[in-house]
């Protein structure tokens, strides 16, 4: 049986809360004779002076450190990240998974504080209905989504994303891969993150999708 850390530590009764559980999983058969404890990978520990006033925040090995391992040891690894940067423009392709503690830094540059990405985005975009819009290029006064209809109270954009063209052949790009981002609150203080793709044309209908929740 593995266990691990998500930072280097020496704490002996945290590991052991660690290795308790699993030891339940072991079927000892006509006995244990010998019991071999292995570390595969080590990093070096510096000394640190504990805190002089207990009312202060603990350090992150005190505080959440414990508590990411129990959730890695017991879920596993890979259900257990952090969101990181990936160096993307395109909304979808703009995050990666990371250590959620520790790990070396993303080299892509951090999200620009300019232009807020929403708390939940959605894996695909859901097409929204019932959208009414001043002008073609305005943000929606209302729309329908799963069965209920939002009136927008405030709304911030354009800001307009295209594809990534470099990464295709030329003869692929097409303005209907462009897309118009709001940021729009409704009635009821809701947040949304709705966009608009492809540019106007006219006699056809705008079609408006939403991309993610704000909180």
């Amino acid at each position: 049986m593995a266990v691990g850390l998500s930072l280097p530590g020496r704490d002996a009764g945290r590991i052991a809360k660690l290795v308790a559980p699993k030891l339940e999983t072991v079927d000892p058969g006509f006995g244990i004779e010998v019991v071999t404890a292995t570390a595969w990978d080590v990093e070096p520990v510096s000394g640190r002076q504990a805190k002089l006033d207990a009312r202060r925040d603990p350090a992150v090995e005190d505080g959440l450190g414990p508590l990411v391992d129990r959730l890695v040891n017991r879920l596993g690894e890979d259900r257990v990240w952090r969101a990181a940067p990936v160096e993307s423009h395109v909304p979808e392709l703009s995050v990666g998974k990371a250590k959620a503690l520790g790990g070396p830094p993303s080299e892509a540059r951090p999200w620009d504080p300019e232009a807020p990405r929403p708390v939940r985005l959605f894996r695909r975009p859901e097409p929204l209905e019932g959208v009414i819009a001043l002008t073609p290029d305005d943000p929606p006064n209302q729309f329908r989504w799963r069965g209920r209809t939002h009136r927008v109270r405030r709304a911030e954009g354009p800001e307009r994303i295209g594809e990534e063209w470099w990464r295709g052949l030329i003869e692929d790009v097409s303005v209907g891969h462009v897309r118009d981002y709001y940021r729009v609150e409704d009635q009821d203080g809701g947040r949304f993150w709705v966009f608009r793709s492809g540019l106007y044309e006219p006699g056809q209908p705008a079609q408006w999708w939403l991309h993610g929740l704000f909180g």
